[in-house]
């Protein structure tokens, strides 16, 4: 069936597909809650927890076989597990009220933490006995290879803004955030970004009488935002690579020496949060 594609010199296509098998499998859980508490009617906390949970499996199996163009010698099976956990905490603390009728104020500050872990294990053997009992533990009787991988994130923030308006005319608003990643080095990992604006309705100085404007307001803004997008964490220290990425060859009859570890990146230090600002005006 598997021998040859009509006689041609070509490797039926179907062959590795029909034979072996390739399957995966993944779940997901979110979960999010949260709690309200009103103290005064001006005064209000609220806390939003969450977590999402994810696993992922992977299984690939190939027998060994022969295709006259392509013959797979050994049986090969390669099996990948991962699975992640992110938990995030939002807690808000809003003032709202007014003053005398003319002066309104409301105020938020708000704590949020991220954080989150992954971990990895992969496997691989060539060689089966027993085909019939295609699992890792059954093979390994030519080649076999595991490898993992583990990691952790975290991101803490803190954030404030005040708003002010006097008479719903004139308005004013202020904000600071302030974030820390691992990304960076201890004493560079908090950013700190702020921002301003002022607004003013013209039209309910100058325009009262113009009954098709509705609105005319002018704003002007200023602000800052961080990135920590810097392509990968731990740039801050120096990094080797693994013991099997360089082999030196010494003399004249070429003798290999054990593998070495090598220096592929020099850590940069001072690395830090990137800072863009940007000002707007409008009508």
């Amino acid at each position: 069936m598997f021998s040859n594609t009509l006689k041609s010199d070509r490797q039926n296509p179907l062959t590795a597909p029909s034979l072996g098998s390739n399957k995966s499998f993944g779940s997901s859980t979110s979960i999010s809650v949260y709690a309200q508490i009103d103290f005064t009617d001006w005064l209000m906390f609220k806390s939003t927890p969450s977590v999402d949970i994810y696993s992922s499996r992977s299984k690939a199996w190939l027998p060994k076989f022969d295709d006259i163009k392509k013959t797979n010698s050994v049986a090969r099976l390669d099996e990948q597990f991962f699975e992640s956990r992110t938990f995030n905490l939002e807690n808000q603390l809003l003032f709202k009220k007014s003053f005398r009728k003319v002066h309104n104020v409301q105020a938020t500050a708000v704590y949020q933490m991220r954080m989150s872990e992954y971990n990895g294990i992969s496997g691989t053997e060539n060689g089966f006995d027993f085909e019939q009992l295609n699992t890792l533990s059954n093979g390994g009787s030519v080649s076999s290879k595991i490898g993992g991988s583990s990691s952790q994130t975290r991101l803490l923030s803190y954030l404030g803004r005040v708003i002010y308006d006097y008479s719903g005319k004139y308005f004013a608003t202020a904000s600071m955030r302030s974030d820390g990643s691992y990304l960076f080095a201890p004493g560079m990992r908090r950013g700190e970004f702020y921002s301003g604006s002022l607004a003013w309705k013209v039209n309910e100085d100058f325009f009262k009488d113009v009954k098709q404007l509705d609105l005319m307001k002018v704003r002007i803004g200023w602000g800052q935002t961080g990135n920590s997008n810097i392509g990968g964490g731990f740039q801050y220290l120096d990094k080797i690579s693994d013991a099997s990425n360089f082999s030196p060859v010494f003399g004249d009859n070429q003798l290999t020496t054990r593998a070495m570890y090598t220096l592929y990146s020099i850590a940069s230090k001072t690395i830090q949060w990137e800072t863009a600002e940007m000002i707007n005006f409008g009508i």
